[in-house]
């Protein structure tokens, strides 16, 4: 099977994004099962990752296309202007206008152009709006990763977004069952498949954490990231400190150049970190992992990677969306700033216990996020597709 794979940001195991990585891990379990020729975007510092990425495809177009943090002051504004202005003409939401390129869109058409294709994968809700420059009779699967937007006016953009774009899509992938009923009810009609998440999980000890020490990971360039960095500086850090005043919480994620929100955070004493080549030691040395999610959906990579290196995870109902079938302990799980508080004080407070629980829950998920599981059922769509 000839697959035309698309996706906007470089999937390599060592980048910055969370779904890059989760895409890398199944772009490397399909290697040898079809093949796939991935266009993608790739930033400038992430050239040093392409090699890796080309020994898992049979063929990458990566089109360069840096973030608003690598830019000069002139090209930053150039982008500002781009996004409002194409926000205004397309009333598309803020990061579908961000990741609609003329240079990606080029590369599909010379893709296209020289080759043929069984099918078309777009990776990323934003992608749909690629479908354009697709021929009408070559199959297309679209797989969203976060059906719910953020905010309000973001919410109608989206909904103009979708109903426009979703339904030239075959079929259109979630990542749990709760983001597929709340897309069915968006769309109804739209045939709507589930693609579990995937992680693999070691059997190694998880290594040794340092006391008091509580991480956040996420790019504030992310909007629901940049909601909990706020809410953690606004509420919960200062109440976390006055329960617990050796606590030191620690940022990890994308720095962005001149942000007040890093000065906030400074302020309300944590320690930005920017970007960290190393998460998985970042994560291992941490009591837990704070993931304060109140908007967007989808299922949180971030919340995956520390569950798999069984350290404790704090987080709201929406933040453990996805993840009903994990053993997680109740008390780590809070909408309020008093419950996650709370949760986080209990797990400082008795570390070896919280480390028995994500134990238990790391275990559990070497069945229920098998990785065989993420690439048969992606075959599996992609065959159902092609028949119908």
């Amino acid at each position: 099977m000839r697959v035309l794979f698309l996706y906007p940001y470089l999937p390599a195991p060592g980048v910055a994004h969370g779904s890059a990585r989760l895409v890398s891990r199944l772009l490397a379990d399909l290697r040898g099962r079809c093949e796939v020729t991935l266009v993608c975007g790739v930033r400038p510092g992430e050239r040093r990752e392409l090699e890796a990425v080309r020994g898992m495809v049979a063929e990458l177009v990566a089109v360069e296309r840096p973030f608003v943090g690598e830019m000069g002051a002139v090209a930053r504004m150039a982008e500002r202007w781009h996004t409002a202005t194409g926000v205004i003409q397309t009333g598309w939401p803020v990061s579908v206008v961000k990741l609609r390129r003329r240079r990606v869109a080029q590369a599909l058409r010379e893709t296209l152009a020289r080759k043929a294709f069984d099918l078309f994968h777009a990776e990323l809700g934003p992608m749909a709006a690629y479908a354009e420059e697709l021929p009408t009779a070559l199959p297309k699967i679209l797989v969203d990763h976060e059906v719910e937007p953020e905010g309000a006016v973001e919410s109608a953009r989206y909904r103009r977004f979708r109903e426009k774009t979703y339904r030239r899509f075959d079929r259109v992938v979630t990542l749990c069952d709760e983001e597929a009923t709340r897309l069915r009810e968006l769309l109804p009609g739209l045939s709507v498949s589930v693609r579990p998440v995937a992680w693999k999980v070691g059997t190694e000890p998880r290594g040794s954490a340092q006391a008091g020490r509580v991480l956040f990971v996420g790019s504030p360039h992310h909007a629901p990231n940049r909601d909990a960095l706020q809410w953690i500086a606004r509420e919960l850090l200062p109440a976390l400190r006055r329960a617990a005043p050796s606590v030191v919480l620690e940022c990890a994620g994308e720095r962005i150049p001149g942000d007040p929100l890093t000065a906030e955070l400074e302020r309300a004493g944590a320690v930005v970190l920017g970007h960290v080549p190393d998460l998985e030691r970042h994560l291992v040395e941490s009591v837990c992992l704070l993931a304060p999610i109140r908007t967007g959906g989808g299922v949180r990579i971030k919340v995956l990677e520390a569950l798999g290196h069984a350290v404790p995870v704090v987080t709201t109902r929406l933040g453990a969306r996805g993840l009903s079938r994990l053993p997680i302990p109740s008390h780590w799980i809070g909408d309020t700033p008093e419950s996650l508080v709370e949760g986080v004080c209990r797990i400082l407070s008795d570390p070896a216990e919280a480390r028995r629980e994500a134990e238990g829950v790391r275990s559990a998920m070497a069945g229920e996020f098998a990785p065989s599981r993420e690439t048969e059922r992606t075959l599996e769509v992609w065959r159902e597709v092609r028949r119908e």
